[in-house]
């Protein structure tokens, strides 16, 4: 442990106390004038939360001087990060003190928006709640952010309370390919965590575990343990996908490959593993069943597919074949619905292949995004509104009319007079400006709360500062929605109290202290789950989706995946993240088009002009950029900027190439597109100054990172001393 992780411990003591009090402890952080007893003019407490940037719920450590957060780390403590925090993570402080924060409740009239008293916006939404629930059943529906256990009844106690479902889950990457995948060979659908960290092989085909996948600083601690040199051995990466992200840059070699053909390379992969002489034992009906389906992929017609040459293919092959712990990927967001479905199926079987037991999959401890609704669930949503004649909508923390293709249909549906829509938000932004009453409520850093950042973690908040607005928390408002003898606990705060100590062999109040004062109740060693029963019939329908894959053609495709900074657009106005230059093209503030230089060269494009992308859903225009790091046929344009309504660093800034893509969804898995063909790809006119920080993208032949052979490696000496 070093210096500065056990100062951070150490200081998380004094928090306990002021974090186990009544609910008038927000009050005592207010100023100095009524401070805690120990807090000291100048110097910092530490209090544990987590962060609710993304749904993965790192635990994070605030920083706290005379009553203000200044600062956020990674918890140490928390098993999901271990002190590690990504830049989104730390740009959450910006969150809070952004001055486009809503400071009161935003009611629509005819004159424009009008600023009026919390007391009011809750007896207005109570209002409109009981005349909404008089009407009879199915008037209330509720979209909403993932959240933990407790958030999550409490809303489907107060929406059945008034005869509606459950709220509906949105996640704009809610990973639908990959559960249907799990659900279709294992019978569920499920997102376990992966023992990524104990592999000796990794072979990814697009899943960006260093960025957005699943839990991305997560993935990264485990990557650096599997990728890093010890006792002897090194673990070994191999990507093949149609652009080279910050996953693909980090692999030992990278490898392109024709968009949405990854299906087919795995479905080869298969073969080969299957072929290959050796030990290996593969169930005998397995290996009949997978073989029957794989005979139409040998290496010369996956190079004609994909792109991948049958020299490359084989070495992917050998070092399958050869690891003892071998662990394969499938693809992330930035691929098309039916092959996503398609290539995530496919993944699955050659993991099977490779190891019959899953021994790298962890299926008691599953990510919480888990619980996110299928894109078509989302779709459906939008579409009862109408059907139905909702009356009462409410929506919690989600963009939808920017996150989803087609959200220009979503914004008619919100904006129309026939229902009143309440957004618990922060900010005005497209979703937002569609909605009858806008209530600002406590963020993660103001709040007491509670969330299942995994399977076997338990995540709490507490308030890290002082008030700097009379927002509620969003539990408290439901709350009030439940007749009195209804409710059940007095305030939310009790409520997240109850959640906490119901898991404990002794709810006292010294178990919640602790449990407040580390972030969580964390189970380290929980009881294993075996690997769920296997259906081979999921093999038929990996061949159908194998036959529904559209053929290569000469189109440009072009790929939207999420952003490291932004990741699905929620973080598109905070200037730490807009100014950080991005990691790959070492670009801030812009959104360009990514090309081939082969390309540009031949379109006669240099880095900055502006060219114009078109699809059958419409088109955008953006300055090029020539990155080697591509299909020859591929073209990439990050998802995250492109906002219409933001605030004044995000509105405007930059394009959203989710315009261009298709409202379709993929029938079995219900996953959107993130990738479309490209009806053209023209230079437009003008040009743009690209804010490139970097100097030479290449080493121009220079060894300025020499390597070493890793037999050399095993064999070194030490060295001898000089003089």
């Amino acid at each position: 442990m070093n210096r500065r992780t056990f100062l951070k411990i150490a200081s998380m003591g004094s928090v306990a106390f002021a974090a186990g009090c009544s609910a008038k402890t927000e009050d005592n952080l207010f100023t100095m004038v009524q401070a805690t007893e120990d807090m000291v003019t100048g110097r910092a407490n530490w209090y544990a939360s987590t962060c609710r940037e993304c749904p993965a719920g790192c635990g994070v450590l605030a920083k706290n001087r005379e009553g203000r957060v200044i600062k956020l780390e990674g918890n140490p403590l928390h098993p999901v990060n271990r002190g590690a925090l990504c830049m989104r993570g730390q740009a959450a402080l910006q969150g809070v003190y952004h001055p486009d924060r809503l400071k009161q409740p935003q009611l629509k009239t005819a004159d424009g928006w009008q600023e009026i008293p919390f007391y009011k916006a809750k007896a207005l939404v109570v209002e409109r709640f009981n005349a909404a629930a008089a009407k009879g059943d199915g008037q209330v529906a509720m979209l909403t952010e993932t959240v933990g256990r407790t958030q999550l009844d409490l809303f489907t106690r107060v929406l059945a309370q008034a005869g509606g479902r459950r709220p509906v889950i949105f996640e704009p990457l809610a990973h639908e390919a990959l559960k249907f995948a799990h659900a279709e060979l294992g019978g569920q659908a499920q997102l376990p965590t992966l023992r990524l960290d104990q592999a000796d092989l990794l072979v990814g085909f697009g899943a960006d575990f260093l960025e957005t996948w699943l839990s991305p600083v997560e993935y990264a601690r485990k990557f650096k343990a599997m990728h890093g040199y010890q006792k002897g051995r090194k673990g070994v990466f191999l990507q093949v996908s149609p652009f080279q992200s910050l996953t693909g840059a980090n692999a030992d070699r990278w490898i392109a490959c024709r968009p949405g053909s990854e299906a087919a390379v795995i479905m080869g992969l298969i073969r080969m593993v299957i072929e290959a002489p050796g030990d290996r034992k593969v169930d005998g009906k397995l290996k009949s069943t997978l073989m029957a389906v794989a005979a139409d992929y040998p290496p010369e017609a996956i190079e004609q597919t994909s792109g991948v040459s049958p020299k490359a293919l084989k070495i992917i092959a050998d070092q399958l074949i050869k690891a003892k712990h071998p662990l394969v990927l499938g693809v992330g967001a930035g691929s098309d619905g039916s092959t996503a479905t398609a290539a995530e199926l496919a993944a699955l079987f050659l993991n099977l292949v490779l190891d019959p037991a899953l021994s790298l999959f962890d299926f008691s401890n599953r990510h919480r995004v888990e619980i996110a609704d299928r894109r078509s669930a989302v779709m459906d949503f939008f579409e009862s509104l109408q059907k139905n004649k909702v009356g009462l909508v409410f929506l919690n923390n989600v963009n939808p009319v920017f996150a989803l293709a087609g959200g220009a249909r979503v914004a008619k549906i919100l904006g129309e007079k026939k229902r009143f829509v309440v957004a618990f938000d922060n900010f005005l932004n497209e979703t937002t400006a569609e909605a009858d009453l806008i209530i600002p409520v406590q963020m993660a850093l103001e709040t007491w709360n509670a969330y299942e950042s995994n399977g076997i973690s338990l995540s709490t908040l507490q308030p890290a500062m002082g008030r700097i607005n009379q927002a509620p928390a969003i539990g408290d408002v439901f709350l009030a929605l439940l007749p009195a003898d209804k409710r059940p606990a007095e305030n939310y705060q009790a409520l997240v109290t109850q959640t906490v100590l119901a898991g404990t062999s002794q709810p006292t109040a010294a178990t919640w202290l602790t449990t407040i004062q580390q972030g969580g109740r964390f189970n380290e060693s929980p009881a294993a789950a075996k690997a769920p029963a296997i259906h081979l019939k999921a093999a038929d329908t990996l061949k159908r989706c194998l036959a529904s894959l559209p053929k290569p053609g000469d189109s440009f495709t072009l790929l939207a995946p999420p952003s490291i900074r932004f990741f699905d657009g929620r973080g598109a106005n905070r200037p730490w993240l807009i100014e950080t230059p991005d990691t790959l093209t070492q670009i801030p503030w812009q959104t360009p088009v990514l090309i081939h230089p082969q390309t540009m060269q031949a379109a006669g494009i240099q880095d900055g002009d502006r060219v114009v992308l078109k699809t059958k859903a419409g088109e955008l225009e953006a300055p090029a950029y020539g990155y080697a790091g591509l299909f020859a046929r591929a073209v990439m344009v990050p998802t995250g900027q492109g906002h219409t309504t933001y605030g004044r660093w995000g509105s405007g800034q930059g394009v959203n190439p989710l315009s261009l893509m298709a409202a379709s969804l993929d029938a079995d898995a219900g996953q959107p597109a993130f990738a479309t063909a490209l009806t053209s790809l023209e230079k437009g006119r003008g040009h743009t100054r690209l804010a490139i920080t970097s100097g030479s993208r290449t080493a121009l032949d220079r060894k300025i990172a020499p390597t070493v052979a890793m037999a050399k490696v095993a064999s070194a000496t030490r060295m001898p001393r000089k003089g």
